[in-house]
């Protein structure tokens, strides 16, 4: 049985700071600036920055129809 914070990474799934990513509900890329797991433990609060510059932070988990434009260097998918 996963922990939390195990599930919690799942659920993040690709997504980590310096990655480019396409939200499929919003149909919008945006960059991952910062992930803090200190809010709560066994969640996260992402800052990210859209296409259009707007800075948001959510703890939306990854949809399989969402996309990876681009991923960092040494991160795997």
């Amino acid at each position: 049985m996963p922990t939390n914070r195990e599930y919690a990474m799942t659920r993040l799934g690709p997504q980590v700071p310096g990655g480019r990513y396409f939200c499929s509900y919003w149909r919008k890329e945006y960059t991952v600036l910062f992930i803090d797991w200190t809010t709560n433990r066994d969640s996260w609060l992402m800052t990210v920055k859209w296409e259009d510059g707007r800075i948001s932070r959510h703890c939306t988990a990854w949809d399989k129809k969402d996309q990876i434009i681009y991923q960092p260097e040494g991160v795997s998918a």
